[in-house]
C-alpha cells in the first residue's frame, strides 16, 4: 500500500480491525498500540485518521518515528487487545506489509 499518510493509516487500521474481528474481538477492546511512523511530521495527519477509528476510551498509545519501515510504508501499528470469551492466552498476528491485497489474520 503506497499513498498518502492518511491512506496508509486507514489501510493499517482497517487491517487491525479485520484481524481483531477474525479473532472475535474489536477495536473497542484494544488496550495499547504502538505506532511506528516514518516521518513524525505526518503525526497530526495520522492522528486525524486514528481518531476516526478510536473515538471514546482510546487505548494507551506510544508513537515514535521509525526512519525505515518495511516495503517503504509510512506507518506500522502494533496492538494489544482483549479477546472476549477466551480462557487461554492467545496471540493474534497480522501485518499491513504481508500482501497489499489481502488482510491475513492468524490466531495462535
Amino acid at each position: 500500500m503506497r499513498g498518502s499518510i492518511e491512506d496508509e493509516a486507514r489501510w493499517t487500521l482497517d487491517n487491525l480491525k479485520a484481524i481483531l474481528e477474525a479473532a472475535g474481538s474489536s477495536l473497542d477492546n484494544v488496550l495499547k498500540v504502538t505506532v511506528y511512523i516514518k516521518n513524525i511530521d505526518d503525526f497530526d495527519k495520522f492522528n486525524e485518521v486514528y481518531g476516526e477509528y478510536f473515538k471514546a476510551d482510546k487505548p494507551a498509545r506510544t508513537a515514535l518515528q521509525a526512519g525505515k519501515l518495511p516495503m517503504d510504508i509510512k506507518v506500522e501499528i502494533d496492538a494489544v487487545a482483549y479477546i472476549p470469551g477466551r480462557d487461554e492466552k492467545s496471540r493474534v498476528f497480522g501485518s499491513n506489509t504481508a500482501n497489499a491485497n489481502e488482510k491475513p489474520p492468524q490466531l495462535i
